[in-house]
């Protein structure tokens, strides 16, 4: 049975994991032993009480950042003013 997904920026989403608890899951290349390929899954990234809770754990654990992107510093810094303001977005509604 799958979860509901309550919140989804880019290759992240927020889901309800039970009555009391969301779950912060990624959606990223992991290897599979049994047929040992990589393959694109959802990995659970953590807990969070709140939607609050979860945004910020996005947030300080930089998920939303391409890290193949980055060559300086000033592009790192470009992904983590977008990654802000996808998150504010979502904060204030207007996404």
């Amino acid at each position: 049975m799958s979860k509901p997904v309550v919140l989804k920026i880019d290759n992240v989403r927020v889901v309800r994991f039970n009555n009391m608890n969301y779950a912060v899951e990624r959606y990223e290349d992991t290897f599979v032993p049994q047929t040992k390929q990589y393959e694109k899954r959802w990995v659970f990234k953590g807990y969070g009480s709140t939607i609050l809770r979860c945004l910020e754990i996005i947030s300080r654990n930089e998920m939303l950042i391409n890290l193949d992107e980055i060559n300086h510093l000033k592009d790192y810094k470009n992904q983590v003013v977008e990654s802000n303001n996808k998150i504010l977005s979502i904060v204030k509604g207007t996404d």
